[in-house]
């Protein structure tokens, strides 16, 4: 075979390598998720939040701002199941954009409730997942579009103006809720 020939066939197949090694296997489990699953049940912030005696304060009392930087601590640092990293998973929930062009959303925080990060305090990083897809693969849809999202599961804190996650997931499909 000459070299024309033989490169003729390498050079596609060793530039799609990557992509071949990173693709779902056919017939991969995927883990449907809920929400409370992702939160170690170990890990309850209570005691902590009692401590501070929020539902004491009025709100104009001085302490509640020594109370929220507690609280935004408490929130960002809240453990993660270490276990799902390297998953592919499927979760819905509420899409909050991050990274928009038109209405193409690229990236976004997938939250259990609607209202989380904008009209509320977000939720913990532990019930806050960063989603990134390909670019081409961007999710068409609206701030808080109800949506089932599958792809694979990575422990990997982000922060960011709309709240700090504790998991990624780099999304294969996004899909719009529907009820049954």
């Amino acid at each position: 075979m000459s070299p024309t020939i033989l490169s003729r066939l390498l050079i596609p197949l060793i530039t799609a390598l990557p992509l071949l090694l990173s693709a779902p296997v056919l017939g991969e489990e995927v883990l449907e998720l809920k929400w409370e699953e992702l939160v170690p049940p170990d890990w309850d912030p209570s005691a902590e939040l009692e401590e501070l005696g929020i539902g004491d304060m009025a709100d104009d009392d001085p302490r509640i701002r020594e109370a929220q930087a507690v609280m935004d601590a408490l929130w960002s640092q809240a453990p993660v199941i270490e276990e799902y990293a390297g998953k592919r998973v499927r979760l819905e929930g509420f899409v909050v954009p991050l990274e928009t062009q038109g209405k193409k959303i690229s990236e976004f925080l997938l939250v259990p409730y609607f209202g989380a990060c904008i009209h509320v305090p977000p939720p913990p990083a532990n019930q806050t997942i960063y989603v990134k897809t390909a670019p081409s693969e961007a999710y068409a849809g609206a701030l808080y579009d109800v949506v089932v999202v599958t792809g694979l599961m990575e422990i990997e804190r982000t922060r960011n103006d709309m709240g700090d996650s504790g998991y990624r997931i780099q999304a294969e499909t996004i899909e719009r809720y529907e009820e049954e």
